[in-house]
């Protein structure tokens, strides 16, 4: 055992010194390593690949010998990973299908819904988005089809933290204005499934649409599936 440690010693005292290297640092920031020898006003140092390089002392600002390499500073990185801020610019895209009621009649709807944004916190996030929604009626013998593209404010927010969890429930409230209908206003519960900047959701969702028509205003319910961070 003492020989094996013995041996270990001697060889990392071999590697140590196979390191150990002289260097000559100069005024412009460059450092050469070598070995070393002095003559006069000049510094000769010879690299380990052979070359020999003199410069004159007053352009030398160190000399040192039998030193350890130093590694170069690794330069300030100027990317910005998104992934790690809590608050910043939010972006939802999203589709869904569900039922449109009025009075005794109904419709399927389906819409896409695009939302940017700001994520203030995993609890606030604030944006304007667009959803184009298309009601598809079946009467009969005849198929109608309407598209409206509400335009709306969307505000949404955790329950829980997703920092320590992959399933974060969420709610989410939005008001807006339908051209051709009018004002709107909605809101619906999710889960949030993935992380805090990048998650696909999942929601039920109920609209209250209202529409220039004295027998009342439409109701919609369904879920939406989508992606946001």
């Amino acid at each position: 055992m003492k020989r094996i440690i013995a041996t270990l010693t001697l060889l990392l005292s071999c590697v140590m010194a196979a390191m150990a290297q002289d260097y000559v640092r100069l005024q412009n920031g460059a450092t050469v390593y070598g070995s070393v020898a002095e003559n006069g006003s000049m510094v000769r140092i010879v690299s380990a690949t052979g070359d020999t390089f003199s410069f004159p002392k007053s352009q030398v600002t160190e000399v040192r010998k039998n030193a350890q390499p130093v590694l170069p500073e690794t330069p300030p990185s100027t990317y910005t990973d998104i992934s790690s801020q809590q608050s910043g610019w939010w972006f939802a895209a999203e589709a869904g299908l569900g039922m449109a009621m009025h009075n005794d009649t109904s419709a399927a709807a389906s819409e896409v819904s695009i939302t940017t944004g700001y994520r203030f916190s995993e609890y606030l996030r604030i944006g304007l988005g667009i959803a184009p929604r298309l009601y598809h009626q079946d009467l009969g013998e005849i198929e109608q089809n309407t598209i409206r593209v509400p335009l709306c404010l969307h505000v949404r927010g955790n329950f829980f933290s997703d920092r320590v969890r992959m399933f974060a429930p969420y709610w989410g409230v939005s008001a807006g204005y339908t051209p051709g209908e009018g004002f709107l206003s909605a809101l619906g519960v999710g889960l949030r499934m993935g992380y805090p900047r990048s998650a696909f959701t999942l929601a039920l969702r109920y609209a209250f649409q209202g529409i220039n028509d004295p027998r009342g205003s439409v109701h919609l319910c369904g879920f939406r599936i989508g992606y946001e961070f």
